[in-house]
């Protein structure tokens, strides 16, 4: 006898469990109020800090809490919202968790901070933020060694001498110099001037700390393939960033550009480097040629110039 008031007893209490705000005690009318939220897809930002992130979530949330916004009958399991959507609804067993069809699509929600959608999202966001970690480090790596490839004195005074004006040469010669990286940051020191007069810049040792690499949303699609981003393919995603190389960015893409801002001043530039005018070896360490660009963000005046490096002598 005690033993059956023991299982009555465990029943009893997993029929409670199971009830609360479930398909066994409540409408379906009653369940589909509140807020639903689709389980997010990491969306690409690919910063230097981070590769993914979740879009702002009030983009991807319904409502059911105000009545003029939708009607809902119980009986064809039908909704229609904002006038303008008709949907088949089906729940399951938590209430927690409802899915909206159509003949084309099915789409599912989850109850906003339900423990159904937290169970979902979590694995989801685990798997984003160790991509974010390995990108992180990566990127890192690139910059150092970018800034390692490009360090010395350039100059295109030897195309000026050419006279190669499919080249934009400036006038007077431009010259680069870029100091040894000091953990991500250097030094640099500019020359030049566009040939047509309208801009002419001169700074020395001016301290760089803002450098980033210009990768774009087709560039990550080449590097990792297409759907690199997709929460499914995040595991292969992350094995595919750790083995990728800084040669990789250049074999793969064929061109790369470093930009930056000169500190207290409205100038910003751009230094392109190109795996066809490289050497290349195991580690590719030396370019060979750069195109750097130097913009005025007050007066949208810009020009290029195409740099060699200048041998020195001992």
């Amino acid at each position: 006898m005690k033993n059956k008031i023991i299982v009555v007893a465990i029943l009893i209490t997993t029929f409670l469990s199971l009830s609360a705000c479930s398909k066994l005690t409540k409408s379906e009318s009653t369940l589909i109020k509140g807020q639903w939220e689709l389980l997010q897809e990491p969306t690409q930002v690919t910063s230097n800090l981070k590769l993914l992130d979740f879009p702002d979530s009030s983009t991807s949330t319904l409502n059911f809490t105000k009545v003029k916004d939708y009607n809902f009958n119980e009986k064809k399991h039908e909704l229609s919202y904002l006038k303008r959507y008709k949907y088949q609804v089906t729940f399951d067993n938590s209430g927690n968790i409802l899915t909206l069809s159509t003949k084309k699509q099915k789409i599912t929600y989850y109850r906003k901070d339900s423990i159904q959608y937290k169970k979902a999202i979590t694995p989801i966001k685990n798997r984003m933020d160790s991509v974010n970690e390995v990108w992180k480090t990566q990127n890192q790596s690139f910059l150092k060694e970018y800034e390692e490839a490009i360090a010395g004195n350039w100059s295109n005074a030897k195309g000026n001498a050419q006279v190669n004006l499919n080249h934009d040469s400036p006038d007077p010669d431009a010259t680069l110099s870029i100091s040894n990286p000091k953990f991500l940051f250097f030094d640099v020191s500019f020359t030049g001037g566009a040939r047509d007069k309208t801009m002419s810049v001169s700074f020395k040792n001016k301290n760089i700390s803002d450098a980033i690499i210009k990768l774009s949303y087709s560039d990550f699609d080449t590097l990792l393939s297409h759907g690199w981003s997709s929460s499914e393919n995040l595991i292969a995603t992350k094995e595919k960033l750790k083995a990728l190389t800084f040669r990789d960015l250049f074999m793969k893409l064929g061109e790369v550009t470093l930009t930056y801002s000169v500190p207290e001043s409205k100038l910003s530039q751009d230094i392109n480097v190109s795996a066809y005018k490289a050497t290349v070896a195991s580690n590719l360490t030396r370019f060979d040629e750069c195109t750097i660009t130097t913009r005025d963000c007050s007066t949208d005046n810009e020009f290029k110039a195409y740099l060699t490096p200048v041998k020195t002598t001992n």
